[in-house]
């Protein structure tokens, strides 16, 4: 409507406790260690580029944001689970009852991305700093080393943005009705389970 701002839209409508039965703690943290181990080839495989030249990090870090945002994205808004809440039985929904979208995914998926892109920027300024002669010269521990101590400080903030929202996410789901975590509130859902 003409001059209604969208602050003032009305709320969704409230999860009715009946309805529905919502995922417990554990097995949302199992469905993510499923989707970890899943992942986790093309994560074996950024770690195995990058150390084989260190201009590869400058694909490889927006290459598994890309990857992580679009895992998560599409399983999500085409049938509300990835691959480890199907597994557990667990589905995402809006909290007015209606399915996942693209939208709603992106915005569950956000502040995750948000860290990503951020530790793909910090890791791209601290390349700027090292010799790929020298990366080139070390066995993998000290690689890894000489790159960490390229600018320590730099990369520490999205570390430390990274833990703040795991564990602020991991507290806000064990003290709320519903065991909603930030992203779900960030995105209006909630965790449900689901009938074999």
């Amino acid at each position: 409507m003409e001059g209604e701002h969208i602050l003032d839209a009305p709320a969704p409508a409230p999860m009715e406790p009946e309805n529905y039965v919502y995922s417990g703690v554990w097995p949302r943290i199992a469905a993510s260690l499923i989707d970890v181990l899943i992942i986790l080839p093309v994560t074996l495989l950024i770690t195995y580029l990058n150390y084989t030249n260190l201009n590869n990090y400058y694909y490889t870090g927006i290459l598994g944001v890309a990857a992580a945002a679009a895992y998560h994205i599409y399983f999500l808004s085409q049938n509300g689970a990835t691959p480890g809440k199907r597994a557990m039985n667990l589905k995402v929904i809006c909290i007015d009852g209606s399915d996942v979208t693209v939208r709603v995914a992106f915005l569950r998926h956000l502040p995750v991305l948000v860290i990503g892109v951020l530790t793909f920027l910090m890791t791209y300024m601290m390349l700027q700093t090292a010799d790929a002669d020298t990366y080139g010269s070390l066995n993998w521990m000290s690689r890894m080393q000489y790159l960490a101590s390229q600018n320590t400080a730099l990369m520490s903030i999205p570390t430390w943005l990274n833990n703040i929202w795991f564990i602020t996410s991991f507290i806000v789901l064990l003290v709320n009705t519903y065991n909603r975590t930030l992203h779900d509130f960030i995105a209006q859902t909630v965790v449900i389970k689901t009938q074999n």
